[in-house]
């Protein structure tokens, strides 16, 4: 297991937070332009992004925080690098089930195929490892059995790593910021270029007056 000198993961740039806000908010309305299942399968993809974004930036934090970490007074060495896997586990797995569905879509949805055909290296990339996490126990006590089995910063920090396998950080940062700007167009009201939302706990505040008029 490598231990991170450095943070080459860049931060999210998009507002996914804002967006699933938005999306929220246009579940309390009509959408005539729009079928049931065109509202439930794009609210679907908002809320994969967000996890796979959310999970990202969570194995970024761990990185950030072993970079960060000091030698404790009775000798231990912090490890929160331990919990990088499981984050980036879970980014990993939604990002493809993302990926699956843009190619599902994309005659369909213009955005979509556009998506596909710009990120064509990265999404392959991604579908290589996410095979290989796919069917790991397989391979567990085989003669095949090598390298780590979990996921783990790669040896030179530039990406992933799965027994024989590695996935660059850029892939993965390109493929969340790609699939933003793909499902945006779902969203015509929406500001794609509003500046990112802070990861919070949603609510929703509203007011109503009424007018008497005399009778």
């Amino acid at each position: 297991m490598t231990i991170p000198k450095h943070c080459k993961m860049a931060e999210i740039t998009k507002d996914i937070e804002g967006l699933r806000g938005h999306l929220v908010l246009l579940s309390l309305v009509p959408e005539p332009q729009l079928t049931q299942a065109q509202r439930r399968w794009r609210g679907w993809f908002v809320h994969t992004l967000l996890s796979a974004a959310r999970h990202y930036s969570d194995a970024r934090f761990v990185i950030l925080q072993q970079i960060a970490s000091k030698q404790t007074p009775e000798g231990g060495a912090p490890l929160p690098i331990l919990d990088f896997g499981e984050y980036i586990d879970d980014c990993v797995s939604s990002l493809n089930r993302l990926c699956m569905c843009a190619k599902r879509l994309k005659a369909e949805v213009p955005s979509f195929e556009e998506f596909l055909r710009k990120h064509i290296n990265a999404a392959e990339n991604l579908r290589i490892i996410r095979n290989e996490q796919e069917h790991l126990y397989n391979k567990i006590g085989s003669a095949d059995d090598s390298g780590p089995i979990v996921f783990v910063v790669a040896g030179d920090e530039n990406g992933i790593e799965l027994r024989n396998k590695q996935l660059a950080f850029s892939d993965i940062y390109e493929l969340i910021e790609a699939a933003f700007v793909a499902i945006v167009p779902l969203f015509p009201n929406f500001d794609p270029s509003s500046k990112p939302n802070q990861r919070g706990v949603p609510s929703i505040s509203g007011s109503m007056s009424i007018t008497v008029n005399d009778a």
